[in-house]
């Protein structure tokens, strides 16, 4: 008897595979349960989306009829706690850019009186962007007086968004004296603000003369000097005529274009002479031309057709 391989046959370890149905059952169960858990997180996340949104909707109303009893003329005590406190600071900034007149000014001192004013300073000087940029807002809102000076300050500020947002409440605040500042902080080499915004800006502060455009009007931007036409020309300052034809004569096709529009909006027919002398360069590209014809033909009252 062969011992050797009885003990052999004795001791060989066996083998035991899973089958194919037992590896699709364990597939099948932890898929349940996966399916199971994104459920349960997609209906407990809309469930907490639901309570915050009637949450934020309360503070909301809360927060609007403290600002109506300013407006009416019973000013309560601004609420205690910071997160009441914020829902009255984001509702007075909404609801201040649709308030004129006195309205505006009552909720102005009143945010003043109640500590709102000092809290969007310190917001402005905070370390995020996004803080200075609310700060910026909420400082407008408390804006009873003409000390616009944290707001200049602002154009200046490391982040282009924070710039953005101080130029657009500097042209919510409706003082033409910022419009030098304005273009001095679009022509700046170091931290410039979009000329697209300090164009809105500049529109909404709507400047009676064209003197307030200053350092625009002899930039060596061409897009600054585009826009202090495309300004004049909007709200229509009939003293920046001389300028504009003079800024026919620029080396920059974009200039002359906008020069020749504003001219145009002005409609006064002296500048015909201007555009027509401009007109004797062959070098202006075809665009730029036809943009001189258009508003040679406006000032004489007829159509051009191309």
């Amino acid at each position: 008897m062969n011992w050797q391989c009885v003990w052999s046959d004795c001791w060989e370890p066996e083998i035991v595979t899973p089958g194919v149905e037992t590896v699709a059952t364990v597939i099948l169960v932890a898929s349940t349960v996966l399916v199971l858990v994104l459920v349960l997180a997609v209906v407990s996340l809309r469930a907490l989306s639901a309570v915050k949104g009637v949450v934020t909707s309360r503070r909301t109303a809360a927060a609007r009829a403290v600002i109506f009893a300013v407006i009416d003329g019973d000013p309560p005590r601004a609420p205690r706690g910071p997160v009441r406190r914020a829902a009255v600071a984001a509702t007075a900034v909404r609801l201040s850019t649709k308030l004129r007149g006195a309205d505006r000014a009552a909720l102005a001192r009143w945010l003043t009186d109640e500590g709102f004013r000092h809290r969007a300073t310190v917001m402005m000087h905070a370390t995020f962007a996004i803080s200075r940029a609310r700060g910026a807002r909420l400082f407008v809102a408390c804006l009873a007086d003409r000390e616009t000076g944290p707001l200049l300050d602002l154009l200046h500020d490391r982040d282009v968004r924070v710039r953005a947002v101080a130029a657009r409440a500097l042209g919510e605040c409706g003082i033409s004296s910022a419009v030098p500042f304005l273009v001095r902080a679009a022509a700046s080499h170091e931290n410039p603000l979009p000329v697209s915004a300090a164009a809105m800006a500049i529109v909404h502060t709507a400047p009676r003369s064209a003197r307030g455009l200053g350092m625009a009007w002899g930039s060596g931007d061409p897009a600054v000097a585009s826009m202090a036409a495309d300004v004049a020309g909007y709200l229509h300052l009939t003293d920046a005529r001389e300028r504009l034809e003079r800024l026919l004569n620029s080396g920059e096709p974009e200039v002359v274009a906008s020069a020749a529009r504003a001219l145009a909006r002005l409609g006064d027919p002296r500048s015909a002479a201007a555009i027509s002398t401009r007109l004797v360069d062959g070098d202006l590209p075809a665009q730029v031309r036809n943009g001189l014809h258009v508003a040679f033909a406006d000032l004489h009252h007829v159509r051009f057709e191309s």
